[in-house]
């Protein structure tokens, strides 16, 4: 009999786009539809204010990045920040989940529960 690490490893090859190929004998392929070139409906000269908007924010972009680094800032630090963000959200998820469940218990609202721990509805 497979080892439970055995069993998740042969289950995490099969749930991957390449364990389904071999699976089902077929390539992987996208749910995302692709958009041809050729599907362009507009005229020369809306394309053009297009790619010339598209050019004024990644200049903007890259403005707003040089200024960034000026002050100090690294994109280290801003993947650190995005990390904090990342884990203080799903801690704020699971409290809310389980003032959800407390309420259920007590029979009250979330909004009064909210209230009895002086706690902000909206924050």
């Amino acid at each position: 009999m497979p080892t439970p690490h055995t069993q998740l490893l042969l289950l995490w090859r099969l749930w991957t786009p390449q364990g389904f190929s071999k699976l089902l004998g077929a390539k992987f392929k996208s749910p995302v539809p692709r958009v041809k070139a050729a599907a362009w409906q507009g005229d020369k000269e809306s394309l053009r204010r297009e790619m010339d908007s598209v050019r004024d924010r990644t200049a903007a972009v890259d403005l707003e990045i040089g200024q960034l680094t000026a002050q100090g800032c690294s994109p280290d630090e801003l993947d650190v920040h995005i990390r904090k963000l990342h884990d203080y959200n799903e801690l704020k998820d699971a409290a809310q989940s389980l003032l959800g469940q407390l309420a259920v218990l007590r029979g009250i609202t979330t909004r009064d529960l909210y209230s009895n721990y002086g706690l902000d509805v909206e924050d």
